[in-house]
């Protein structure tokens, strides 16, 4: 079926961080289209304080679905920590 996928991460951005930055990106790779099926950078504008859940997109969920996030590594933003990733039913 298809879901929403989440990921829960909390942003610590520097003082001065442009809005713009990249705080952390996060894709999904199906690797039987061998595509990736859904991508998002989440910015220093869109950070929330604390811990927070993030939507990536949604995706038609399969055995060979593959998870990745990252830290973006932009000077504006001291620390990404990444606590879980959710599904929530889209049908």
């Amino acid at each position: 079926g298809r879901y929403k996928l989440y990921y829960v991460a909390r942003i610590e951005t520097a003082a001065g961080a442009r809005p713009e930055a990249p705080a952390f990106s996060a894709r999904v790779f199906d690797s039987l289209s061998a595509k990736y099926v859904a991508e998002r950078t989440v910015t220093v504008a869109e950070a929330k304080p604390g811990y927070a859940s993030y939507l990536v997109g949604t995706i038609d969920l399969n055995p060979y679905v593959r998870l990745w996030c990252g830290h973006a590594h932009d000077a504006g933003v001291k620390a990404v920590w990444f606590d879980r990733a959710f599904l929530v039913r889209a049908d």
